[in-house]
């Protein structure tokens, strides 16, 4: 099924860069398993867990060999890997002896590789199997197959419907986090936040600043940050919730109410040149990014010059909000990890040679040196190396809060969302 035309049309995508962003990636993902796994040729060829896992696994590994930046299409295969267990540990429960009851050496084993003991192998004696083996009472492959796969196919539309609302889950609760009169900073573009600010947009009266991080831009080619501002201040179609004590439009369907609508939900935006974003922190009550990817240490990557932007609004005492949807918390704890060894991204360098100084940039993932340094200016090409990267590494000090689809969290218990989320087998895939 890993060879299959599909997989490798996806991989491509990702290999060309066809395809960018955490959800997209997901969500193609995840669409690709569905495909692959809802076929009736392929649902006929699954004969037991094992080989259900491994097809996944292969399919996984294709993708992740492809493109080895996007961290969400490795967490979108350890997720359905996730729930193929839960679904098929539901249907078919290994069996349990007396002996098997909870002990203290159990709970600590618990961070290991879940290993059960099966009954049936004689007096004082287990045997040991893992969450891929399986249990004494083991369905037939037709079994499997007429069983199994259905509730497979619908657990991972679960995923996608996770994935398709995760904008609308993370701002839910918008309005609790910002408030009248504030003065809130972000970086570039991120659907995320875009989403989050807009959300809060019809209950609150608030100022955001973006401060302009790509290195050119021009009227006819606007920077990422430059298309946000747009998108924020433009004028929307009136909010079909009641914003209580904005109104700019009062119904008068019923007197006694007070109920109002907002007429239009624009926001006042203002856009920086990112050197003058020190000079403007102070004035700031919290300083909003979205992340690309999230570790089990709580650290994250943000877009390039977030650092710089997280060290001010530490200097200041300003809050610091990281918002991301759960498909981007990755079990790595290394903040270099996911990227090829030889210190070469995927935009390479221009001019100087040598990649000595590269693997010290975050996740060693690069963009295009051309938007830094032209081509045109070729006596200074061959003089200088030029290093575009697209992500800046956010260590979990820096960070305040964490605010998911599932809530908000610390970056402390970051690991304990992974746990819950993964299991221990498929770190690695």
């Amino acid at each position: 099924m890993a060879d299959s035309p599909a997989v490798h049309a996806l991989a491509a995508k990702l290999r060309r860069r066809q395809l960018v962003g955490s959800r997209t990636t997901a969500l193609a993902t995840a669409h690709l398993l569905r495909q692959v796994l809802s076929s009736p040729s392929s649902s006929a060829s699954f004969s037991s867990l094992p080989d259900l896992l491994a097809t996944i696994r292969a399919i996984g590994r294709t993708l992740v060999d492809a493109q080895p930046h996007e961290h969400a299409v490795a967490n979108t295969v350890r997720r359905v890997l996730h729930h193929v267990r839960e679904e098929y540990h539901t249907l078919y429960p290994p069996a349990r002896s007396a002996g098997d009851a909870l002990s203290i050496a159990q709970f600590v084993r618990a961070g290991q590789p879940r290993v059960h003991s099966v009954a049936g192998a004689g007096r004082g004696s287990t045997v040991q199997r893992s969450d891929e083996g399986e249990a004494d009472a083991a369905p037939d492959a037709d079994a499997f197959a007429r069983t199994l796969m259905p509730v497979v196919v619908e657990a991972i539309q679960d995923v996608i419907d996770e994935l398709e609302t995760v904008y609308d889950n993370i701002s839910r609760n918008a309005k609790d986090h910002i408030h009248d009169d504030e003065i809130i900073l972000t970086l570039g573009k991120s659907h995320t936040v875009e989403a989050f600010l807009k959300a809060a947009a019809p209950y609150r009266k608030y100022t955001v600043i973006i401060a302009d991080t790509a290195p050119s831009s021009s009227p006819s080619n606007p920077s990422p940050a430059h298309q946000t501002a747009l998108s924020l201040s433009s004028p929307s179609q009136p909010a079909s919730t009641s914003a209580p004590g904005h109104s700019r439009t009062l119904s008068t369907a019923n007197p006694q109410s007070t109920t109002t609508r907002p007429a239009h939900n624009q926001i006042t935006t203002l856009l920086i040149p990112f050197s003058a974003t020190y000079a403007l922190t102070s004035r700031i009550h919290k300083l909003l990014l979205g992340a690309h990817a999230i570790l089990a240490t709580g650290g994250a990557f943000c877009e390039a010059g977030a650092l710089g932007a997280v060290a001010a609004a530490r200097g200041h005492r300003v809050p610091v909000v990281v918002l991301a949807g759960g498909y981007k918390m990755t079990p790595r704890w290394d903040w270099g990890a996911g990227a090829s060894g030889d210190g070469k991204g995927s935009g390479g360098d221009k001019g100087g040679g040598g990649g000595n100084s590269v693997g010290s940039y975050a996740a060693r993932d690069f963009g295009d040196p051309g938007a830094v340094l032209g081509w045109d200016e070729g006596a200074l090409v061959d003089s200088v190396q030029v290093v575009n990267p697209r992500w800046d590494y956010v260590p979990p000090e820096l960070v305040d809060v964490f605010i998911t689809n599932d809530g908000e969290h610390p970056p402390s218990s970051v690991y304990r969302l992974i746990k819950e989320a993964y299991d221990d087998e498929d770190y690695e895939l």
